[in-house]
């Protein structure tokens, strides 16, 4: 009971740290992972307190409405991620309601306020340019100024499925923590706690298929609708299979029981020499190929003939 306490209490500081310093995505991302972890202990009566209190805080501290019913949805969201980790729901299922939860949420301020969200990127995006232009290397600071430009340029068309992407990684490292800690007390199953065994769903390469004929058509004939949707759809579909190709090659180091340090290696050989990208790639193509049972069948041969 006192440790509920003093973690309730950590949050509720958390949550009015942020508040007042006008920050509100650090408590977004904890709240639904903090919710499910008391929910899935049976602490129900904590659970409800907390998402409350998470309630009341914006409006005691800085008298925002919005903000109040961000987080009280943000907190029922977990309360929905307890009640999926209770029925044995697997790691890609809470990861996926955590990030459309939360994406729904952060889009639709987006969407609300989009006019003062714009000036703000515009105005760091040309403190930024001023700040490189300074720079005496002419050659070296024009590609960099020209590619700030083009992305000043075409924010609406990326940003929400880059705030889709961001979303979604840092849900990844939230809620598997969470399933690994509740397998640890016996509150998950182990089966379904393992990042390497996640697998995007077969039925979403359709959802690629169609952004790729969007794309296509809005290259034949430019429209702007068309355009938001498909570059946008495009961002949060290349980072939802690259997270399914990291999970393949997490699968394929496990599987062949490569040392920590060799896997620590692949890794940075993989981000220096930038071709962390042809993991989307590797996630796409899976759809079609099962790298996983690839790999497996690859493992049982081997073991056999050896």
């Amino acid at each position: 009971m006192r440790i509920h306490g003093f973690f309730i209490l950590g949050l509720i500081a958390l949550v009015a740290l942020s508040t007042a310093m006008g920050y509100s995505m650090p408590v977004m991302f904890m709240l639904p992972v903090a919710v499910a972890y008391l929910w899935i202990r049976e602490r129900h009566l904590y659970a409800f307190l907390l998402s409350s209190v998470f309630g009341l805080l914006p409006l005691l501290t800085a008298r925002d409405a919005f903000m109040a019913v961000a987080f009280l949805f943000a907190a029922f969201s977990g309360i929905g991620l307890g009640l999926l980790m209770r029925r044995k729901a697997s790691l890609g299922m809470g990861i996926a309601f955590v990030t459309v939860c939360l994406f729904l949420l952060n889009a639709g301020h987006s969407a609300l306020f989009w006019q003062e969200y714009r000036a703000a990127w515009q105005s760091e995006m040309q403190a930024f340019s001023a700040s490189v232009s300074e720079v005496k290397d002419a050659e070296r600071t024009a590609p960099m100024l020209e590619a700030l430009d083009w992305l000043a340029q075409h924010w609406l068309y990326l940003s929400f499925g880059m705030l889709f992407g961001f979303i979604l990684l840092v849900s990844t490292v939230l809620v598997s923590a969470l399933y690994r800690k509740a397998a640890q007390e016996g509150l998950a199953s182990p089966a379904n706690v393992y990042f390497s065994r996640m697998r995007v769903p077969e039925l979403l390469v359709w959802a690629a298929i169609v952004l790729a004929g969007l794309w296509f058509l809005d290259s034949w004939r430019p429209n702007d609708v068309i355009r938001f949707i498909a570059w946008n759809g495009a961002v949060a579909m290349a980072v939802v299979y690259w997270l399914n190709g990291l999970a393949i090659l997490v699968f394929a180091l496990q599987a062949f029981q490569v040392r920590p340090l060799v896997a620590a290696l692949v890794f940075s050989a993989l981000f220096m020499l930038n071709l962390q990208q042809l993991l989307a790639f590797v996630g796409l193509f899976d759809t079609w190929w099962d790298l996983r049972f690839k790999i497996r069948r690859f493992i049982e041969t081997r073991q056999r003939n050896a």
